[in-house]
């Protein structure tokens, strides 16, 4: 499995237009089983290939976002689409992807900007700890970063140091 994280410390430079249309072009082009991963807070790969209402749907019916790899602790949410719950912590290997056509996305959450970084907590370690449970799914893991310093583009640099 090839990953590609896309990463530059500025916004607007494409990089989540680059991540959508390579994760498509491997797909279509390469015939490659493609995981689009949306790290970014603002999520805008993810708002790119669900319109409004399927991302509304996905949330309510409780579908996985990013925020299932970052999260260990259960936690109560309040949510923008739907009641206040407690979310469960689940396992890495038992995240679901949407699938979007051509290849698989595990959607962003705005939601992410609430998780806290607490020092020695590990989390910016669960990216690759997920990579790993997926490894034999996929031929390339593409990863959409935000555009600042965060344990977001960290764990995403980690990946592929480490790969």
């Amino acid at each position: 499995m090839i990953v590609v994280s896309l990463i530059n410390m500025k916004g607007g430079v494409a990089k989540t237009t680059l991540a959508v249309n390579f994760a498509d072009c491997l797909a279509k082009r390469h015939d490659a089983k493609v995981l689009l991963i949306d790290v970014d807070p603002q999520f805008n790969a993810t708002q790119c290939l669900m319109d409004p209402r399927q991302y509304v749907d996905h949330l309510k019916s409780s579908g996985d976002t990013i925020i299932n790899v970052f999260d260990r602790n259960g936690r109560a949410t309040g949510s923008t689409v739907d009641s206040a719950r407690f979310a469960k912590p689940k396992a890495l290997e038992d995240i679901e992807v949407v699938t979007t056509g051509s290849f698989d996305l595990l959607p962003g959450s705005l939601e992410l900007y609430r998780l806290e970084m607490a020092p020695g907590e590990g989390r910016e370690n669960r990216l690759k700890s997920y990579l790993q449970k997926v490894q034999n799914q996929y031929d390339y893991v593409v990863i959409d970063t935000p555009p600042t310093p965060s344990v977001w583009m960290t764990s995403a640099l980690r990946v592929m140091i480490e790969s």
